[in-house]
Parts: C-alpha cells; sequence; structure tokens
C-alpha cells in the first residue's frame, strides 16, 4: 500500500525484548532493530556508525534524523566500488576522494533497472524524456526546478526544506495527479501531495516516499547488505547522574540547560532553523503586532500562522513537534528564569521529549518581544527514569511561593501568593492516566495542592501548592497513576529556600 511506502516508520522487526530499549547507542554510532525484517531474531537490526572514519552517524545527525532519514535497512557494503548504507528514506555512499557522504540518486538508478512500469503501480511518476540538450548545468537546474511549479504546495515544501536538491536531488517528471493525490518523482525522492483524508495524511500534506526503501523492495541492493546483525542489546550503563551540560558560550542556551540538568534530562542543543523561525516571527511580531503565538497572512515577514507552519518553514523537519514560549520583552536571561518559576511555560524548556531549541528577541515600533521554540521527537527515547520531575529529587533553595503570572493561569481564581509549582512529565508518545498526588511536608503536614494539565499532548501534569510553602522545609512529593497501561508511582523531595 502506498501508506507503508510513504511513512514506514516500524517495520514490524521483531522486538528486542520486553526490556531492552528498540534502539541504542553503541561505540561510535547507534543501533536501531526497527528496521529489521518482519521475523528477524529479537535484537535484530543495523548500526549507524562513524567506524573507519565513514562519518554515517555524523551525517544521519546532522541531516535531520530519523525524521529525514528515516531508520537504517541495511548494514554497511560496498557498491560502485564506494561505502554504501541504506536508509528508510536515502542512501548513504562515501566519497573518500572528497571527504563526504553524498546521496545516492536512487530512483534515477531505479530507472536504470527497469522498474519504472513496477513504480507507477506504486503512483510514482515515470521518469520523463526531458531534451536538455545545449543546456549548461545551471540552465538544467533552472529548467528541471520549474517543473515544480504545476503543484504549488509542492513547490512551497520543496523549497522551504534546508538543501532541498541535496536531499532530494532534481525533479524528474512532470507533476502526475492520481486523483486523491499528486506527486512529483525526483533524483532521490518522490513528494506528494494529499487530496483526501488518509490514516497517514490531511488534505494538503506533503510526504516524502521512502526512497531507500523503494529500492530495496525492487532488489537493487545485495541481499547480504539487508540481513540484521543479531545483537544481545545494549552494555550495562554506567550508574545514573545527573547531566552536567558543557557551557555552550550562549548565555541564554547555558541556563536552559543549567534547569534542565536539575531536572535530571538531558542538554538541548540549538537548532539553526528553529533558530531562524524564531528570529522570523519575533521581527515579524515587531512590525505587525499581533498575536504571540500567530501570524496573519499577507502582513509584512508572514512565515506561517502556526508554530509548526513557521518551523518548517524555516527548514525544520515537517513531521516534527514544536512548542513554544513567548515573553513581551527582551531580557532574555532572566525570561528563562521566569519560565522555569511557572507551570506551562516550564513544560516544554524541561520536556524529556525535546531534542533542540531557537530561541531570538527583537524590539522597536514600541515593541520588544523574545521567542522561544522547542522542537520534540515522538520517537525520541532519553533513556531517563520517567517521569521528570521538577524541582529536581534532592534540589534545594527551591522558592517557597509565587504570583502565577502566566497566561493561561494554571490556578484562575486562586488568590495570590501561592506554593512554587512542580511538575512531572513524560514522553508524549506515552499514554498517560494521572491517580492520587500528594504533597507532605517533613513535618507530616498534608499539602492543599491545586492540579494543571494543560494540553494533553505534553503528557505532562502542574501541581500549584495551594498556599506558600514554609521556608527551609523538605516537601515530599508522591503522584501515581498508569503509562502505557502498568501502573506507576514516583516519590521525590526537595527543600525550599531559607
Amino acid at each position: 500500500m502506498i501508506g507503508a511506502l510513504v511513512l514506514a516508520v516500524a517495520l514490524g522487526g521483531s522486538p528486542a525484548g520486553a526490556e531492552t530499549p528498540p534502539d541504542y547507542d553503541i561505540s561510535g554510532g547507534h543501533f536501531f532493530t526497527q528496521g529489521a525484517p518482519a521475523g528477524s531474531p529479537a535484537g535484530s537490526g543495523f548500526g549507524v556508525t562513524d567506524e573507519q572514519g565513514i562519518p554515517f552517524w555524523t551525517t544521519y545527525q546532522d541531516e535531520g534524523g530519523l525524521l529525514r532519514m528515516g531508520y537504517p535497512l541495511s548494514g554497511r557494503f560496498i557498491r560502485d566500488g564506494l561505502v554504501t548504507q541504506v536508509m528508510q528514506k536515502v542512501v548513504f555512499q562515501w566519497h573518500s576522494g572528497a571527504g563526504v557522504v553524498e546521496f545516492v540518486n536512487v530512483l534515477d538508478d531505479l530507472n536504470y533497472a527497469g522498474r519504472d512500469a513496477w513504480l507507477e503501480d506504486l503512483l510514482v511518476p515515470a521518469q520523463a524524456a526531458i531534451d536538455e540538450t545545449g543546456l549548461d548545468l545551471h540552465a538544467r537546474e533552472v529548467g528541471r526546478l520549474a517543473l515544480l511549479a504545476a503543484s504549488p504546495p509542492i513547490e512551497a515544501f520543496f523549497n522551504a526544506t534546508e538543501d532541498p536538491i541535496r536531499l532530494f536531488g532534481l525533479p524528474t517528471s512532470a507533476v502526475v495527479d492520481y486523483g486523491s493525490m499528486e506527486a512529483i518523482r525526483l533524483q532521490r525522492a518522490v513528494l506528494q501531495l494529499w487530496k483526501v483524508e488518509t490514516e497517514f495524511a490531511q488534505p494538503g500534506d506533503v510526504l516524502i516516499a521512502n526512497g531507500g526503501q523503494l529500492a530495496v523492495r525492487a532488489g537493487l541492493f545485495d541481499p547480504a547488505a539487508l540481513v540484521p546483525e543479531e545483537r544481545a542489546g545494549p552494555p550495562d550503563p554506567e550508574p545514573a547522574a545527573a547531566p552536567t551540560p558543557v557551557p555552550s558560550g550562549d548565555p541564554v542556551l547555558d541556563r536552559i540547560n543549567h534547569f534542565r540538568a536539575l531536572a535530571g534530562v538531558l542538554p538541548l542543543p540549538a537548532n539553526p532553523a528553529l533558530v531562524r523561525a524564531t528570529q522570523n516571527h519575533a521581527d515579524y511580531y515587531v512590525q505587525n503586532g499581533g498575536g504571540a503565538h500567530t501570524e496573519t497572512p499577507g502582513l509584512p515577514g508572514f512565515t506561517g500562522s502556526s508554530i509548526h507552519d513557521r518551523a518548517v518553514a524555516a527548514g525544520y523537519p515537517l513531521y516534527s513537534w514544536v512548542d513554544e514560549d513567548v515573553a513581551f520583552n527582551t531580557d532574555a536571561v532572566n525570561n528563562i528564569d521566569l519560565f522555569i518559576a511557572t507551570v506551562f511555560h516550564r513544560l516544554p524548556l524541561l520536556h524529556p521529549s525535546a531534542i533542540a531549541i531557537g530561541f531570538a528577541t527583537a524590539s522597536g515600533n514600541g515593541r520588544a518581544i523574545m521567542v522561544i521554540d522547542i522542537g520534540l521527537d515522538q520517537n525520541y527515547d532519553p533513556g531517563l527514569d520517567l517521569p521528570v520531575v521538577y524541582p529536581g529529587p534532592g534540589q534545594t533553595d527551591v522558592p517557597r511561593l509565587w504570583y502565577a503570572y502566566e497566561s493561561p493561569n494554571p490556578v484562575p481564581g486562586v488568590p495570590n501568593p501561592v506554593g512554587s509549582p512542580l511538575t512531572v512529565s513524560f514522553l508524549i508518545n506515552q499514554s498517560v492516566e494521572w491517580g492520587a498526588v500528594s504533597l507532605v511536608s517533613s513535618g507530616g503536614v498534608a499539602v492543599e495542592v491545586i492540579l494543571a494539565e494543560g494540553p494533553t499532548w505534553r503528557k505532562a501534569l502542574g501541581i500549584v501548592p495551594r498556599y506558600p510553602m514554609e521556608a527551609g522545609t523538605t516537601y515530599t512529593a508522591t503522584v501515581t497513576g498508569t503509562v502505557d497501561g502498568a501502573a506507576f508511582s514516583r516519590s521525590w523531595s526537595f527543600t525550599t529556600a531559607p
């Protein structure tokens, strides 16, 4: 079915075992079991590494990771005299002379292999005969890119992608209308604009067909390269310790990662696309004013109505989750402290599913703004004890009160000040039902709390003491419920400032 061709995130390989993660770090890279063929032995999969100085793992991460590359479908093998590895969406090839990893023109190779008729049955346009006689390279490129104009949404998606020619190659067909969707073939991928709602797309979605997976199904590669490696699982981890972020030199990023370390979650890197998205939105707001998180088409500087649309327009992966914090001033480091003191603005900054961040400020026309975009990945498992809680276990000098200066207000109608809030977060791909919650002082006094869940997709809970807490006092919080159908109970303690 075309749906499996397009999305195909989990391929049906055997799980590595109830207590073994489906993917995990190995020496020099990462091992994935998700790309193993159905029926493979438990624990089978493929590693993506930087072994022998060939930076496949570095390239995988730099080019967008799982969202852009997909899972590996092969180990390393030699093809056309070059070290090659197949991912769902692209095929890596190491060019040692130039010292670079390039992506194979896999759709062109399928044409050379005579598989166009087979591809057409899968709603992949046939490669067109394009007369480029006498044209130089620039003219050829301009002519090929002009083929995208027949589908403005596909053209916009292509142009919004960071380095699209490297990822997709140049068009090799016209746009073909198949009724339910229209598609165009490129050297390395197929782009599809869906017109109807399906289990994997909404009308207007542009999806990327999995070029590497197509080539595997077509029998383009040595079958021996597609046999997965069997592993016993990841090595036993060292005793867990709170991550210590390496200073980045950026005081804002360092402040965010300082608080993430207190919560026991991994530091976030700055993502160039999210930085662009936040700067674009900050500049738009300075020019036009308006809502904190929205833009109006047609106004100067418009890049997208929603947070997600603006991130994608700036080059962030289409199949991604993006959350946003906004403050109406440019005191960036102080804003981080203010966000961490809240409920709903803290949650994205400390979320265990967060993988990247971007932030920017702008001022002018009597306006000032700071925008923070946080990228989250529903397939990311940081390998931490969950749920993540803040204040963190054993944290000291926790503020005893808070004035609930947040919109939306997590404690509407409650007189201020209240106690400093607690937050609890699971991964966004988990199913969570909250149960009993308690907060007790070291003297055994139960504290009245107000629960604030916010957007359910965050899989997070805010716990706000109804009244300010006592100074210099240790409190123990307990949260219960079910996660992915299994009961959980988490207790931890922290101490308020003197």
